[in-house]
């Protein structure tokens, strides 16, 4: 690996003197989950940023030296550019970590869909390395999630507890985030509901798709049909007309309710339904 490769400072900058203590990694056990892995935390390796001056080859070798397999990236692009570490990413994959990159602001909360995402690719990744050395580095608001998904007995206080006694004090550092711990486990349930329901409901429309088309749109055009196609010779009067109209229709709407209610009983139609066909009874009793 070329030295050139993790220069993260730009031409401008002044350089100052890299701090040469290893990289601090918080490793959070989750044996408080019932899980034999740990999460690692700590801060964006090779920042140069006011007062810190941090070299990112050292940091990435002293991942390695702890057995890091995969990292989640929270910071975007142009955050790393900022921080002086624009080839971070490249970095990592060049070095043979699994690299998942899910961006948000820093120091904010992810939405909750981005949230869930993480998770799932988080307790996927924990899962498949069961058995390895730890795995994943983590930032905290996100590792709270996952304690609190995975645990219905820990409160969101006690995560935080658990966090920065791992951490320090700065683990849960806005009231952003220290809302979006203490909200996340009655959206994450609902936004669980809504997508089993969704599934349901695409089903449910595609039935009523294939389903055929008995509604009483069809039903006025059938009748529509029937009385244009009469034989004026024929000697009908317009009455008889409407009244073989009345009846064709009420035989739809008969079956309309049979179609959509498994009963020929009118009580379980809907009441649109019911001023069609009492009015078209009407029209058959008039002679």
């Amino acid at each position: 690996m070329r030295t050139s490769e993790f220069d993260s400072s730009s031409e401008e900058e002044e350089v100052g003197e890299e701090q040469l203590t290893p990289l601090h990694i918080s490793w959070l056990p989750l044996s408080v989950v019932e899980c034999s892995q740990f999460l690692g935390i700590c801060a964006l390796p090779g920042c140069k940023y006011k007062d810190v001056r941090r070299s990112l080859e050292r940091d990435v070798e002293e991942l390695q030296n702890q057995g890091v397999q995969e990292v989640f990236v929270f910071c975007s692009r142009a955050e790393l550019h900022r921080y002086r570490v624009p080839s971070l990413l490249d970095v990592y994959q060049q070095r043979g970590f699994c690299v998942h990159h899910m961006p948000f602001p820093d120091g904010d909360v992810p939405e909750l869909e981005q949230c869930c995402r993480i998770l799932e690719e988080l307790q996927t990744s924990l899962e498949n390395n069961r058995r390895t050395p730890p795995s994943a580095l983590f930032c905290p608001p996100v590792a709270a999630c996952l304690l609190l998904r995975l645990s219905v007995s820990l409160t969101e206080n006690k995560v935080i507890e658990i966090l920065r006694e791992h951490r320090g004090g700065g683990a849960i550092q806005t009231v952003k985030q220290y809302n979006f711990l203490h909200e996340f486990r009655e959206k994450y349930k609902a936004y669980v509901e809504s997508r089993r329901a969704s599934p349901e409901r695409s089903v449910s429309r595609k039935k009523q798709d294939a389903q055929p088309q008995n509604s009483t749109h069809s039903t006025g055009w059938h009748i529509s049909r029937f009385l244009t196609n009469r034989n004026p010779g024929s000697g009908k009067t317009k009455a008889a007309l409407l009244l073989r109209g009345a009846s064709e229709m009420y035989r739809y709407l008969r079956f309309y309710w049979v179609h959509k209610h498994a009963s020929v009983d009118p009580t379980g139609c809907s009441t649109r339904l019911k001023i069609h066909v009492r009015f078209w009874e009407s029209v058959l009793r008039c002679d």
